[in-house]
């Protein structure tokens, strides 16, 4: 029978009682554990169908290009509830979609499907969430302390030896940030001597860090731009995906976009 999961959080000292922003700044597990298990399973498919999740994008591409990632299966119980709580279990998605659904957070609750030229937007269809403006509200003031509190996960990087130094750095902006360590039993062989043969050695592991950013150029209302980077077993979402996603910043300022 399924039992329900209790894992711990990623601190092991716990983070105390927490509201719903300063959990989303701070990354906690067990609070959004405990979201997937009251929301329950079917209400937690419906809603992330809703933002995407579980469907081709739309962008008209062939299929084997345009991949709907996973969703959980027929029977699952309380411990997948509780395990997608935080996007692990049966779940899998890729980094357009996430980058869809942040889009969609970042107009306030207004899905549409991606478009790959500008000059298409006028094909985007879309529907409004009907999010309460208190969610909002909530979810911007959670992403805007991850990047902008001490306490955030993508405020900096802590270097046992040498300190701290901050991950996003480029003036100019306002920054709304989610960090995110998804783990995978999968390993991926390198080929290191190039012989085509898999040897002692070439598989490797880990996690799979995510890094989500809104960015809102000084003098504008809303943000402007989302940038989502994953790199595949590349371990800590803040430590790994941060800084790429700030060097990613430098070049769309370099480029005009800030």
């Amino acid at each position: 029978p399924d039992q329900p999961h209790s894992p711990r959080c990623w601190k092991h000292s716990g983070h105390g009682w927490l509201g719903p922003a300063e959990s989303i700044a701070r990354s906690c597990n067990v609070y959004f554990y405990e979201c997937g298990r009251k929301l329950g399973l079917g209400r937690l498919v419906w809603g992330l169908e809703k933002w995407g999740f579980g469907y081709q994008p739309g962008l008209d591409l062939n299929p084997a290009e345009e991949l709907p990632g996973l969703m959980p299966s027929e029977g699952a119980g309380l411990n997948e509830a509780v395990l997608i709580g935080i996007g692990q279990g049966q779940i899998s998605a890729t980094p357009l979609q996430v980058a869809n659904a942040h889009a969609a957070l970042a107009r306030g609750g207004y899905f549409t499907n991606p478009v790959i030229m500008m000059h298409r937007q006028d094909e985007q269809d879309g529907y409004d969430l009907h999010l309460p403006p208190n969610v909002v509200d909530t979810a911007w003031q959670g992403m805007h302390d991850s990047a902008n509190e001490d306490y955030g996960t993508a405020h900096h990087i802590n270097y046992p030896d040498f300190g701290h130094e901050p991950i996003l750095t480029l003036p100019g902006a306002t920054y709304r940030t989610k960090t995110g360590t998804a783990q995978t039993r999968m390993k991926r062989w390198i080929d290191l001597n190039r012989n085509g043969e898999r040897e002692t050695g070439e598989l490797f592991g880990g996690n799979y860090g995510w890094f989500v950013c809104h960015v809102t150029p000084d003098g504008a209302d809303r943000a402007k731009y989302v940038i989502v980077v994953v790199v595949e077993y590349g371990g800590s979402g803040g430590k790994v995906s941060g800084p790429l996603t700030n060097q990613i910043l430098y070049a769309m300022k370099a480029e005009g976009y800030l």
